[in-house]
């Protein structure tokens, strides 16, 4: 997550609007890995717990859409170019 934020925000510099904070999808995806992980061990001690790995599912489900989120919005939009502005590849 955290290179493909870079990767992103490097190429599409400097007319681009810079990436967001990458807190929340990196808290929420992180917990769901955690909760998982967590769970895949309890499941060998309780029935139970097969319920709460359902919840790190959707933790991770829902913290991919946010950080895809804000890369589609660092390469969507971007602030208008001159007809004389270069980029890596050479005049545009």
């Amino acid at each position: 997550m955290g290179v493909a934020a870079k990767v992103v925000s490097a190429h599409a510099a400097p007319w681009a609007p810079r990436l967001g904070s990458l807190w929340i999808p990196f808290a929420l995806v992180n917990a769901g890995c955690a909760l998982r992980v967590g769970m895949q061990v309890a499941t060998d001690f309780s029935a139970g717990a097969y319920a709460a790995a359902g919840l790190s599912g959707v933790l991770e489900v829902v913290g991919l859409p946010v950080w895809g989120t804000g890369l589609a919005r660092a390469m969507l939009t971007g602030h208008p170019r001159g007809a004389g502005a270069r980029n890596s590849l050479g005049r545009v």
